[in-house]
């Protein structure tokens, strides 16, 4: 089965200049990739309350995070279809745009709604559904890749038939 590509982010704030911290996305055969981002010299945005939630201070992304060379690299290899799906597409637009801003390279792929391969469910069965998945599995809604498994599950149980 051909799976969407879904793609889940977190990020250093809510405004033009915040920027990814946290990637993952879905490849094709099902399985996923999780990545934390170091931020770029000019990146300087930082909520503190973040590091309560991705459990990494910006010290730790600055020291084990992959470059956003290294993170386009890798997109480059796996988004295969040209397209990505994700949840807020005016976000999404604004962070990935930020981290290929850092190499100099324009988003190589189209950013779609989630809900256009899962049109069973409208926003507030996906909200009601998603909270349901992370209360019973002991889930994170801040984390990038337990929002990526969660995605993964509502495909299955919604989508797949499509």
């Amino acid at each position: 089965m051909n799976h969407p590509p879904f793609m889940t982010i977190e990020a250093s704030g809510f405004t033009d200049i915040s920027y990814p911290v946290a990637l993952s996305w879905i490849l094709s055969d099902g399985s996923y990739k999780s990545i934390f981002i170091k931020p770029e010299d000019n990146w300087q945005e930082w909520d503190a309350g973040l590091e309560s939630m991705l459990g990494k201070s910006r010290r730790d992304l600055l020291d084990t995070g992959e470059s956003a060379l290294e993170v386009i690299q890798e997109l480059d290899l796996d988004i295969e279809q040209g397209i990505v799906y994700v949840e807020d597409v005016p976000m999404m637009e604004i962070w990935l745009g930020n981290l290929f801003d850092a190499v100099g390279r324009d988003i190589p792929f189209e950013i779609r709604s989630l809900f256009d391969v899962i049109p069973v469910l409208d926003r507030d069965s996906f909200d009601e559904e998603r909270r349901f998945l992370v209360e019973s599995n002991n889930m994170s809604m801040n984390s990038s890749e337990d929002q990526i498994l969660i995605l993964q599950r509502i495909w299955a149980d919604f989508g797949s038939s499509e």
